[in-house]
């Protein structure tokens, strides 16, 4: 993963898209200009400086090609320094990939499992799966030599309870510095049983991960990239409720819409406008600092305060899903140090306890 980023700025340039996922939340939106989307670039440099993160966004960004490089050059010319780039991976070729690498763009390829487990959500337009397209894809990139794409893992009811299986193929893919993130559907319609399945599973990945470690393959596995939530091996160390594990909704990340509007969340500019208008909109014109009610970090045990206001009316109380979740993988880190130092086993239980009491009350059980 590249280095903490001063801030995080999505420009929505289509809301277009080649596939119909079952839990996408983008909608139709209009195209962003030209104009607009060069504007967002020197936005973005104005508020945070060169280190931004840049995020030509969608739908698929790569469907505007011609849009997608002009925002890009600009972004360059402006002294951007980083651009991470979400896509399904499906319009890979020789060609993006070498404007991949001339350029330093960090590759973020969606996939949601294996077979049938990604088919089930991340279908064509026109209907049918997805996933063999996007292995012969994935396996391009392997053999051209790109060497550290960062793979992203909705995890949703239907795929939750094989995220052991899902690490297992990308890990096995034999990139030489890969990422797996994974971030739960808040949108989807979770049953205890369908929780109890995923954070069984991050059991079986993290047991697999010391595996891999033992014998110097590991890859590394993070929870939710869009706040830095944390990563496998090194989330017993880190005070989650000081920096890392913050949302930043509005002091460090925001999102431009096709229209040329601000918003405090990288998510919100691809959304519905009655949902996206509940967070407040600013303009690329505004020369002062934008102001959004409670901006800043807490910990919120690593979840969006977006989908906490949309689903559950507040933005500060997480939903059951990211409780979940986060405990899992908080269980998930200590059980993966124990595989690696059994005689300190206790130690590292102990401490999981102690950062599920701090940012969930009284510490659920360690299995």
């Amino acid at each position: 993963m590249p280095d903490a980023a001063s801030g995080r700025v999505s420009v929505s340039l289509t809301s277009r898209c080649n596939l119909d996922c079952g839990y996408c939340f983008a909608r139709q939106d209009g195209e962003a200009s030209r104009r607009t989307a060069l504007a967002a670039a020197a936005y973005a440099r104005r508020a945070f400086g060169p280190r931004v993160a840049l995020i030509p966004f969608g739908g698929e960004p790569l469907l505007r090609w011609d849009l997608f490089r002009d925002f890009v050059l600009e972004g360059r010319r402006l002294g951007v320094e980083r651009f991470d780039v979400f896509t399904n991976g499906l319009l890979l070729d020789d060609r993006v990939v070498d404007f991949f690498e001339e350029h330093r763009l960090n590759l973020i390829v969606s996939i949601d499992g294996v077979g049938q487990v990604h088919d089930a959500e991340r279908r064509a337009l026109g209907g049918g799966g997805t996933f063999a397209a996007l292995e012969r894809r994935l396996r391009f990139l392997r053999d051209r030599g790109f060497p550290n794409p960062t793979f992203r893992v909705t995890v949703s009811p239907g795929n939750g309870a094989s995220l052991d299986s899902t690490y297992a193929f990308l890990a096995g893919l034999g990139f030489p510095r890969a990422h797996i993130n994974a971030m739960p559907a808040a949108s989807r319609r979770w049953s205890e049983r369908d929780l109890r399945a995923t954070r069984s599973s991050l059991l079986r990945l993290a047991d697999a991960a010391a595996q891999r470690l033992k014998r110097g393959l590991y890859v590394p596995f993070h929870y939710n990239e869009c706040i830095e939530g944390g990563e496998l091996s090194t989330a017993l160390g880190a005070d989650v409720g000081e920096g890392g594990g913050s949302c930043l909704w509005g002091a460090r990340v925001r999102g431009v819409d096709a229209r040329g509007g601000v918003y405090p969340c990288c998510i919100l500019p691809v959304m519905a406008s009655d949902q996206k208008e509940l967070f407040g909109r600013r303009s690329l014109e505004d020369r002062g600092e934008p102001e959004w009610p409670e901006a800043g970090g807490l910990s919120l045990a690593r979840s969006c305060r977006v989908w906490n206001k949309l689903l559950g009316a507040d933005a500060l109380r997480p939903l059951p899903v990211y409780r979940h979740f986060f405990a899992g993988f908080i269980q998930a880190a200590a059980r993966f140090q124990s595989r690696l130092d059994p005689p300190r086993a206790g130690q590292w239980r102990r401490r999981a306890m102690e950062l599920l009491t701090r940012h969930l009350g009284p510490a659920q059980r360690l299995s």
